[in-house]
């Protein structure tokens, strides 16, 4: 997809970018220039651009998104530099070097790249970090686990399944704007079918005295309606999965927990409000 020329202020590789960004901020330039020669030279030399709309540098990285046979032009379609910067650099920190060679592997892929860059939301929100691992195996054997295991300070734990539906909204979007599906809720769109689907197989069952948590981080740039999300979470086994956030990068999130202690735990180790 070409990105229309007005709409770039300044060209670089995303390699450069990320250097451009060190600049003017205080992240230690021994560190970007480290990460930058773990990344796939696909990835490094990627286009990207200082967008005139935001002031942002973004990349072009990805399959497009397509809704029917049209491909979508939008922000979401050229990610944010600092956001792939600063949540790989922290994944770098915390994560052993086996996690991270896996996780910028997937990001390679240009297939899924958008779907495990979403993957990096809540480590950029987490706080105090003490230790991550990348798709963990939490019941001990070979089933599939969720993407994050997070190892807090203050000793707490938590597993973190997270969701994309990009896809899946853009689809929505055009069914929306057919009229085959009309909403009365002006600023919320519907839940999606299968939002949380199969998650509680991610998980082990809780312990009510443990210092853990676990639960659902869908990415998402659009909020759902609130009471058809409360639906679907509660559906969700409450011994396994003890809270959903929605919301993407930096911006606000909303949240929804099954108990105070998880609400505590979201609150505590996360820059979440407390709406």
């Amino acid at each position: 997809m070409k990105i229309p020329q007005e709409l770039k202020r300044e060209e670089l590789s995303l390699a450069e970018a990320m250097l451009r960004i060190h600049d003017d901020s205080s992240i230690p330039r021994g560190e970007v220039e480290e990460l930058i020669q773990r990344l796939p030279h696909s990835l490094a030399d990627a286009p990207a651009f200082l967008c005139s709309l935001d002031g942002h540098w973004r990349y072009e990285f990805g399959d497009p998104y397509t809704v029917e046979t049209s491909a979508v032009l939008g922000t979401d379609q050229c990610p944010e530099v600092r956001i792939l910067l600063c949540g790989l650099l922290k994944v770098t920190r915390h994560a052993s070097s086996a996690d991270l060679e896996e996780y910028i592997s997937r990001l390679s892929n240009k297939t899924k790249h958008f779907d495990h860059l979403a993957e990096l939301d809540p480590v950029l929100r987490a706080k105090e970090l003490k230790h991550l691992t990348y798709e963990p195996r939490p019941m001990g054997d070979n089933s599939p686990g969720p993407d994050w295991a997070m190892g807090f300070m203050d000793g707490a734990s938590g597993l973190v399944e997270v969701k994309s539906r990009i896809k899946e909204l853009l689809s929505l979007f055009a069914s929306l704007r057919r009229g085959t599906d009309p909403s009365p809720h002006a600023s919320r769109m519907p839940v999606l079918p299968g939002l949380l689907k199969d998650v509680s197989r991610k998980f082990p069952v809780l312990a009510e005295t443990s210092n853990s948590f676990q639960g659902v981080w869908v990415y998402s740039p659009v909020w759902f309606i609130r009471e058809e999300l409360q639906q679907v979470f509660d559906r969700c086994d409450p011994s396994k999965v003890g809270f959903l956030v929605v919301g993407r990068a930096w911006r606000e999130h909303e949240a929804m927990t099954t108990n105070d202690r998880s609400r505590l735990s979201l609150l505590t180790h996360f820059s979440l409000s407390g709406e």
